[in-house]
């Protein structure tokens, strides 16, 4: 890049670039394009400005936007009175570029040399647009077809301006006064009767701390059928609700009430609990944990079980199906259990009963005695309720003590010979081929 000569210093040149900036043009004096006056001024050993060294500099960035043809800032005027003594207009230039007051520059030094930046601004980025298809594209075309459409129609009819139809729109009724609220009191509803009886009822959550009403809801009619598995008064015609309550650090818990039919006050309302099993702590429904079996997957009950009590009875069960297959009371007994297969699931007669149309297939009769003998049934899948969701939560239902799933296979493969090895591979193998 060229340098040009400074407007601004005392001397300047009148002597013109030996190279055309743009063809066919005649070039004009660096100081007059700038907007200046031209200057004449011969520097010893009678050459001029132009051909001395200059030290080129960084303009500020309005400087460099500034072009040699326009966008020139306008001159300050100075009278004369404020320059003391005679001086040029070069030199008057540059004391006020070096005070700061010429308009459009910074101070940068006090030698410089001109050197505008010709290289054009890069263009802002433009935002990429995706590029549609021909079905997108029609589809945008319908759409602002329909939005005009629209709002043409509503001109029409003078909503847009905000204009009312004196003919369809109704004449706004005068204010309510004090004496008309006052004497025309809301009449009570039964809701409110017992949103009110809920609120005087005493409630505790699992960890037996009392707790507030908060809000309540009818029960579920899917979960009402679950709770009636464990809980009959789920199953009669009184109103079930479940009251949302929390603690005094707003932990919510939820409670089940049932409320007489027809009834609307504390009297006709009962906080409905029951008794853990294992642990024998007072529970609602919501904390008890529901199952379902293998052989009807989608058919849940509630089992009268907490979580923590399902805990430390998990522990035991596998060790207490292993010693029955190995110690069995009857061959009836021992048949059947080989004929299930083996059992990693949690179970329980009493907790996890199974159901009478499925009660042929877990019981045999000993041929001896004439005593029924229930037989293990693993659950398929456990869940249970959480309060602060409200949804549904997996619980494991895998024994402790038992192998994984990858591992149950190649371990009842190895519990078979070991019977084999124990009553003889020709017993076993006709026990669970259903010989007797």
């Amino acid at each position: 890049m060229y340098g040009w000569p400074s407007p601004f210093s005392s001397s300047a040149s009148t002597a013109a670039p030996d190279f055309d900036m743009m063809p066919g043009r005649v070039e004009e004096e660096p100081s007059r394009r700038m907007g200046l006056p031209p200057q004449r001024t011969q520097v010893s050993g009678g050459a001029s400005e132009a051909q001395a060294p200059r030290k080129p500099i960084n303009l500020s960035a309005r400087a460099r936007n500034l072009t040699l043809d326009r966008d020139v800032e306008p001159e300050e005027q100075v009278d004369d009175e404020q320059c003391h003594g005679k001086q040029s207009h070069a030199e008057l230039q540059r004391e006020l570029y070096l005070q700061g007051r010429l308009p459009g520059f910074e101070v940068l030094d006090a030698d410089f040399v001109f050197q505008p930046n010709f290289a054009p601004e890069p263009e802002p980025e433009r935002e990429s647009r995706p590029v549609e298809s021909k079905a997108d594209e029609q589809r945008r075309i319908r759409d602002e077809l329909e939005e005009c459409r629209k709002e043409l129609h509503l001109r029409m009819r003078g909503q847009t301006l905000g204009r009312k139809d004196e003919r369809t729109t109704p004449a706004p009724s005068p204010p309510l006064t004090s004496e008309k609220i006052s004497s025309n009191p809301m009449p009570r509803t039964q809701s409110d009767e017992l949103r009110d009886a809920l609120r005087q009822l005493p409630y505790r959550n699992g960890e037996d701390e009392p707790v507030s009403y908060v809000s309540h809801h009818d029960l579920d009619p899917v979960r009402r059928k679950v709770f009636a598995t464990a809980f009959p008064e789920c199953d009669g015609p009184d109103q079930v609700v479940q009251v949302m309550t929390e603690n005094t650090e707003k932990v919510p818990s939820e409670q089940t009430v049932v409320v007489k039919n027809g009834g609307s006050t504390s009297a006709d309302c009962r906080i409905l609990t029951g008794e853990c099993l294992i642990t024998c702590a007072e529970l609602p429904p919501s904390s008890c944990i529901e199952y379902s079996f293998r052989e009807e997957p989608g058919n849940w009950a509630l089992a009268k079980i907490s979580e923590e009590g399902l805990d430390s009875y998990r522990s035991r069960k596998f060790h207490m199906w292993k010693n029955m297959l190995e110690n069995p009371e009857c061959e009836a007994q021992f048949r059947r259990m080989l004929q299930i297969g083996p059992v990693m699931c949690i179970f329980d007669t009493h907790i996890f009963p199974t159901p009478d149309r499925l009660k042929d297939s877990y019981q045999v009769t000993d041929e001896r005695t004439g005593k029924i003998i229930d037989l293990p049934h693993p659950v398929s899948l456990l869940r249970k309720w959480d309060d602060r969701r409200q949804s549904y939560i997996a619980v494991v239902e895998r024994l402790d003590g038992a192998p994984s799933e990858f591992e149950e296979d190649q371990w009842w493969e190895e519990e078979k010979q070991k019977l084999m090895e124990q009553h003889g591979a020709e017993y076993v193998s006709g026990m669970m081929a259903g010989r007797s």
